[in-house]
């Protein structure tokens, strides 16, 4: 498993996530219907998904539609 990847800035987070989510697997797809497929396993969770990996992605989301 890789580590997370710290942005210096929220636009640097969204084009990461803008750029990951227009590749062909995820395209069309929500943040959660792409937990566990982008993101398959997170140290302690249970059922193979990510919760931190995705309420990472919609804190850098929310920070730069609500700022």
């Amino acid at each position: 498993m890789t580590g997370f990847v710290d942005y210096s800035t929220d636009f640097e987070s969204v084009k990461a996530i803008s750029d990951l989510i227009n590749r062909p697997l995820y395209k069309d797809k929500s943040i959660e219907e792409m937990n566990g497929i982008y993101c398959t396993e997170e140290v302690g969770s249970p059922d193979g998904v990510c919760p931190r990996w995705e309420k990472t992605i919609n804190k850098h989301i929310d920070n730069i539609i609500f700022n």
